[in-house]
């Protein structure tokens, strides 16, 4: 999560960032269309190996705030590739509440974190 509010829960709750294919890759096709999708923002290549990955989910961790758990997805050829973000849904910054007996609380395709702040202080009553 992009706020420092981990602190304020992270005796109650987990956090957990997953690190997924890159959505905008320079100069390799995006996950999402299978063509080039750079942004001014694309300034790493998608990785082809799992080492690869490690080291850029390093690089992000070191950029997140607040106190989380990185996981990185899986990364192999044809067997097992992504399979968080393949079951989860292939999005780049999706957001999940789930509550400690696995149902999801809130579903959110792009993090917001108000909601997320609400959602967790209702499961906290």
């Amino acid at each position: 999560m992009q706020f420092d509010e981990t602190r304020t829960y992270s005796e109650v709750v987990h956090f957990v960032h997953i690190y997924v294919p890159e959505p905008h890759p320079m100069t390799d096709p995006s996950p999402y269309t299978g063509s080039l999708s750079e942004r001014a923002y694309s300034t790493r290549r998608q990785p082809t190996n799992y080492e690869s990955r490690v080291d850029l989910a390093r690089e992000t961790d070191a950029l997140l705030k607040g106190e989380r758990l990185m996981l990185i997805d899986e990364k192999r050829p044809k067997s097992r590739a992504n399979p968080v973000w393949c079951s989860y849904g292939p999005m780049p910054n999706t957001a999940y509440v789930i509550a400690t007996d696995g149902t999801l609380r809130i579903v959110q395709m792009w993090e917001n974190v108000e909601e997320i702040k609400e959602a967790i202080d209702q499961l906290l009553k």
